[in-house]
């Protein structure tokens, strides 16, 4: 049984409440609890014996397993010509029906460069016999043709090219009224400029010659008197 008449809710008696001399009601908590001596995860000591449950961060933490690199393994320089000669020798299309006018136009401007390559070889076979000044450029131009089929399908190449050419259709091109009115605008404005600059130069040139301060008749060079 309780010692006192509260049942033991944290006081010794009912007598004790009071003081002596009828002042205010004195209440004495119950004594604290004596701590267990075993700390939580945050360095606490826990009251009921256990350890508080927490995210404790392990003292040291173990070193990062690193990737392997992305790409080809072994594939260097050497991989990359060896690749671009078999390319060479093989009639394979690569992705044909996609960046087509982008390795259209790539293979024209190569072109280009091949015929001035044939040309310069046409005129530095001029002193040789027919034989030699036809067959040296045709097996040239036949050799540059077929180098530059087979670029536009190069894989590595022709993937830069497919890219491109999805990157040029995302662009977004003015329409043709808007350009012609854009284009009106500016020629416009470039005229009305040109005309306002020569009438204040005539102004100021006609007024400077009435006041004696430039003596230009315009038979001589400027600001002379001849």
């Amino acid at each position: 049984a309780p010692v006192s008449k509260t049942g033991g809710w944290g006081f010794d008696s009912l007598r004790s409440c009071f003081g002596r001399r009828g002042g205010l009601p004195r209440v004495r908590l119950a004594s604290r609890p004596a701590w267990s001596g075993v700390e939580n995860a945050r360095g606490l000591p826990s009251l009921n014996g256990t350890v508080d449950m927490g995210k404790v961060k392990d003292e040291v933490s173990g070193p990062k397993p690193t990737k392997p690199p992305k790409g080809k393994p072994g594939v260097g320089a050497v991989g990359t010509f060896s690749q671009f000669l078999a390319n060479l020798f093989t009639a394979r299309l690569y992705k044909p029906m996609q960046g087509w006018y982008a390795r259209l136009y790539t293979a024209l401007g190569l072109g280009l460069i091949a015929a001035g390559a044939v040309w310069q070889a046409n005129e530095a076979a001029l002193d040789y016999g027919v034989a030699w000044r036809l067959g040296a450029p045709g097996l040239l131009l036949a050799a540059l043709a077929w180098g530059i089929f087979r670029i536009v399908h190069y894989p590595p190449f022709a993937e830069f090219l497919i890219a491109t050419e999805a990157e040029m259709n995302k662009v977004s091109w003015t329409t043709k009224e808007s350009l012609y009115r854009s284009t009106m605008v500016v020629l416009s404005t470039v005229l009305v400029l040109a005309v306002y600059l020569f009438v204040i130069d005539w102004f100021w040139l006609f007024l400077l010659r009435m006041v004696g301060v430039l003596q230009f008749s315009g038979g001589g060079s400027f600001g002379s008197t001849s």
